[in-house]
């Protein structure tokens, strides 16, 4: 019996081979946040375009850059800090975890990822 057109994209050489590379440049770039680091780039700006845009200030003046590696986050002005709440409980499994990461890259190339109460995916 043929298998299902989706089954066939996440078995497909192509798709394995570059969520492979996907997953081992990330590995290559967290390995590099492993220390406190302070801030090399002002972005106060940043921040001021962000509350204007809102219209009310950021409760705290943060802008992640978009990677970490488990409890150690990099901000958007180059600092590293420590994230010892968590990002609030939301990062459980520490910043840039490479499972999730895997998780993450598939559901991203699933249909929808929205979930209701008439339609399930």
């Amino acid at each position: 019996m043929d298998r299902l057109t989706s089954h066939k994209l996440f078995a497909d050489p192509r798709y394995i081979e570059g969520k492979k590379l996907l997953l081992t440049a990330l590995q290559e770039y967290k390995e590099k946040i492993s220390s406190i680091k302070d801030a090399h780039v002002e972005y106060t700006h940043d921040i001021d375009h962000i509350n204007e845009l809102r219209g009310n200030p950021l409760y705290f003046p943060y802008l992640g850059s978009g990677l970490g590696n488990g409890l150690f986050v990099e901000l958007a002005d180059g600092s590293v800090k420590y994230d010892l709440i968590s990002g609030i409980g939301v990062h459980f499994f520490g910043h840039s975890n490479l499972a999730m990461a895997s998780h993450a890259i598939d559901a991203a190339l699933q249909d929808t990822i929205m979930q209701g109460n008439l339609q399930q995916n």
